[in-house]
């Protein structure tokens, strides 16, 4: 429900907060008021498109920011999708920029225009000369149907089904991906598996033999270094450990005088044994040093098989390893997929005829019911002045090489079943019903409307409706009945009307009065909630024009009078239904 609406500087409104309740809200004022302006903003807030000439003369920008509660609980998987804290209320606002351009918000939080339109589907729907209007899309005449003839539970179990349907499907397709081997595939990733295999990588190896090929390939490099170190330590003519045990020698002496050498000495003899220690093993190392140009050649032959693998199947080890992991998957995957391709298509067959079981028995379902809809909604219709119009119900399949197989054909399905259902029709006697959007005028899709709102009474969304043309070629006691019929259909949806009868005018349990002022030297429009003794004057001018006198208002307190007691209708509350 529409609880609150600001508008700033957009068009000829310059400051303008409007408070709303549940009910029926009539809304008049002359022509060229700005009644249709103020009804545009609630559709630009909604979605709908916005041009630089909608901002105010001197303002940078337009602005409208509407409150809506009791928000439809199945809104709450479009909220999650943009980010939105579910809470009591929804604040959208809209900026409109001098240049054009808009950015829309959700509880504050930016949102693009696109999806600001998904909201509104779930909050207002307009009648009228709006964009908005949900009956000129035929993919909405389903759902309009469906909420006069089809129980939730009905459609609860074709749901259930076309959920797991696409479970099924999902786990098909996806087996089919890893499925995408040839058997020359699977060959070639056998082979490629057995050469990593029979190679038998490691890291650890790869190291090894890299620092044995270095000092295969510099054998004598590193004896000349040994034989040049171990003559200086211990082989030359005046070796360092010779001459070191000299020095130690002479500081003992010196320690038998002096305490100061003994730390000199201990140093000296750990200096010593170290050296003594590095020369024994730079003398087994030389021992043992070989130049063997078999070895060599061993260890570049196995050196060059890691980087042949590596140049094939990735630049290191690990990545050759990754490869060889993942092919042995596929391949298992590969070797196995036949009792699994045979299991999943049975459990995809099963689930079709699940869901075409459960979508036929609904298509039949609604095709009984279209005489009783057919019935009902005409007589609704007879009420609202459409009392020569033919209405049909048409049925259709819509061919999808992706879809289920019904009938021998592919045909498109959801989670409402595969019907498509479009509404034929035609107000003038003799001619053949034709699809709403060539045939109806604005005020007939309205009075149209609000019967399919009245057969769904307390079983649909959105909750709030908004009515521009519904009058359009009315008087009389027609209008009353139309009148009525708003009321009537107040008791479930908070209904916004614009209208030029006083016959409607009178049943408002809301009145809006919509007039343009001169504030200084520019007009703007100014919107008053109007107490009965003020809605009194407004019936009778609506009856007599801006001159009314005594006899129009007195026919105007008549009327308001007699509908007083049909206006004290409380608005129902309302379930939680998809559009």
């Amino acid at each position: 429900m529409l609880s609150r609406l600001a508008i700033s500087n957009f068009g000829l409104v310059g400051e303008l907060e409007l408070s709303f309740d549940p009910g029926l809200t009539i809304i008049t004022g002359e022509t060229g008021a700005g009644k249709s302006l103020l009804v545009g903003a609630v559709g630009f807030l909604l979605g709908e498109r916005g041009s630089a000439e909608l901002v105010r003369s001197g303002a940078l920008r337009a602005t409208v920011e509407g409150i809506f509660t009791k928000l439809p609980g199945d809104m709450r998987p479009l909220l999650d999708e943009g980010g939105i804290e579910p809470e009591a209320e929804l604040i959208l606002r809209r900026e409109l920029n001098r240049d054009g351009n808009s950015r829309a918000f959700a509880n504050s939080r930016g949102i693009t225009a696109g999806f600001l339109s998904r909201l509104g589907d779930f909050l207002v729907d307009f009648h009228g000369q709006h964009e908005h209007q949900s009956l000129l899309n035929a993919a909405n005449h389903r759902y309009l149907f469906d909420r006069v003839v089809i129980s939730d539970q009905q459609l609860f179990g074709v749901a259930e089904a076309y959920a797991r349907l696409r479970q099924k499907q999902k786990a098909w397709n996806e087996f089919l991906n890893q499925r995408k081997l040839t058997p020359e595939e699977a060959e070639l990733l056998s082979f490629q598996v057995q050469e990593i295999r029979a190679v038998g990588l490691s890291d650890d190896e790869e190291a090894k033999l890299s620092a044995e090929r270095k000092i295969l390939e510099n054998v004598e490099k590193l004896r000349l270094s040994l034989e040049t170190a171990l003559s200086l330590l211990d082989e030359g003519e005046a070796p360092a450990r010779l001459q070191i045990a000299a020095a130690l020698k002479e500081l003992k002496r010196g320690e038998t005088l002096d305490n100061t050498f003994s730390d000199w000495v201990g140093r000296l003899e750990s200096i010593s044994a170290e050296l003594n220690e590095v020369a024994r093993e730079a003398g087994r190392y030389r021992s043992n040093l070989d130049a063997s140009p078999d070895r060599l050649a061993e260890v570049l032959d196995r050196l060059n098989l890691y980087q042949q693998l590596k140049r094939k199947y990735g630049g290191s080890v690990e990545a050759v390893l990754d490869f060889e992991k993942k092919a042995e998957n596929r391949l298992s995957a590969y070797h196995s997929q036949k009792s699994l391709e045979q299991e999943l298509q049975l459990e995809l067959r099963e689930a079709e005829k699940n869901y075409l079981d459960a979508a036929g028995e609904i298509s039949g379902f609604r095709k009984r019911a279209v005489p009783r809809f057919v019935r009902e909604l005409d007589s609704h219709l007879k009420d609202l002045a459409l009392k020569e119009t033919a209405f049909e119900v048409r049925f259709d399949l819509k061919e999808f090489k992706d879809g289920i197989e019904w009938n021998g054909s592919k045909v498109a399905c959801d989670e409402a079943g595969f019907d498509q259902i479009e509404f034929l029709f035609s107000a003038n006697p003799g001619e053949e019903p034709k699809p709403l959007v060539k045939t109806a005028s604005g005020g007939e899709l309205s009075r149209l409307m609000l019967a399919l709102k009245l057969l769904a009474a307390g079983k649909d969304q959105p909750a709030t409706l908004v009515f521009d043309e519904i009058d359009q070629g009315l008087g009389g006691d027609t209008a009353y009945r139309v009148g009525e019929k708003l009321l009537e259909a107040s008791r479930h949806y908070q209904i916004f009307c614009i209208t030029h009868l006083q016959q409607i005018a009178a049943l408002a349990n809301h009145h809006l009065l919509v007039s343009k002022e001169k504030v200084g030297a520019r007009n703007q429009i100014r919107v008053a909630d109007l107490s009965e003794t003020e809605r009194k004057a407004e019936i009778a001018r609506m009856l007599a024009g801006s001159r009314a006198g005594e006899a129009a208002l007195k026919q105007a307190e008549e009327m308001l009078v007699r509908q007083r007691g049909v206006r004290k209708i409380p608005m129902a509350a309302k379930p939680s239904k998809r559009k």
